[in-house]
């Protein structure tokens, strides 16, 4: 990710990895990191959804599973 700051992939990656080890905070900064270079990326909105929806954010996270949706 430092050599390769504009790869919306890797940053990624490691949102979905903050996400599984329950650090919420950081892969919700690299979901929308990731959205910010790639609005139109449905597994970002999936596992923004599953972020927010780990932090009770039911509203937010029903927002983006229905972005992810319309995106099929």
């Amino acid at each position: 990710i430092e050599e390769r700051p504009f790869e919306p992939i890797y940053v990624h990656e490691r949102a979905k990895c903050y996400l599984v080890i329950k650090e919420y905070e950081k892969a919700l900064d690299d979901f929308n990191m990731v959205l910010s270079y790639q609005g139109s990326n449905q597994n970002a909105y999936l596992g923004r959804g599953f972020t927010f929806k780990a932090l009770k954010k039911y509203q937010l996270a029903a927002n983006d599973f229905e972005r992810a949706k319309v995106m099929l």
